[in-house]
């Protein structure tokens, strides 16, 4: 079984990525909404030291059960000032503490997919993020994909008169929100032009899951 997660908003692009790699794996799959769970933070407590279960009760613990039975793991994630936004870094830094003490890494037989996504085109800075943690956990990185997502000021209503909407990082501030302004993923790279966008995204992640697969059946 792959275990996919999401910590993005409901109904959305990390959604969205994640449910597309899952489905072209071929296997069985469970996927878990970080956004509906109220997420504390590792007060490195060491309430995990001997059961390398955290003593917290907000269903992380769950969680790691599922992936201590699964053979693989897809994460996606957004980006939010340059680096991976804070329910994914609660939710990482819970597990990769508790899967330290006395060398255990319980995780270590998993196979991973990272999925990276940022509202100006560039996820580099939440991969890396999320590489860490899938490294320190000794989670093996099969691939990670680069997603472009959409800022929430697309949806918000204010971004128009707004001079701190996201949308003007990629477009000039003069340009009038469309849906074919809006970043998904069947529109990527909306702010370049046609011959530089980025190929269709659903092909990069297909790409990624047959990679998985791959290594699930060796």
């Amino acid at each position: 079984m792959v275990v996919g997660i999401h910590s993005g908003r409901r109904g959305k692009i990390s959604e969205g990525a994640l449910q597309c790699v899952l489905k072209h794996t071929g296997e069985e799959y469970k996927i878990f909404a970080l956004t509906d769970l109220p997420l504390e933070t590792c007060d490195a407590c060491l309430g995990c030291l001997a059961t390398h279960r955290c003593v917290k009760n907000d269903r992380v613990n769950e969680i790691v059960g599922e992936l201590c039975e699964a053979s693989a793991l897809v994460f996606a994630a957004p980006e939010y000032w340059e680096g991976v936004h804070g329910k994914a870094r609660a939710f990482w830094e819970r597990v990769c503490f508790m899967g330290r003490h006395n060398s255990a890494f319980p995780l270590k037989h998993l196979y991973g997919i990272i999925i990276g996504v940022a509202g100006h085109g560039d996820a580099t800075a939440a991969i890396r993020d999320l590489s860490a943690f899938f490294e320190d956990a000794q989670i093996r990185i099969v691939d990670t994909v680069d997603v472009q997502g959409s800022y929430a000021c697309f949806k918000c209503g204010f971004a128009q008169t707004c001079d701190a909407a996201g949308v003007w990082d990629i477009f000039p501030q003069a340009t009038k929100i469309l849906p074919a302004t809006m970043p998904g993923l069947a529109n990527q790279d909306p702010q370049l032009c046609e011959k530089e966008r980025r190929k269709d995204i659903h092909l990069r992640l297909e790409e990624a899951a047959k990679k998985l697969g791959s290594e699930l059946l060796r």
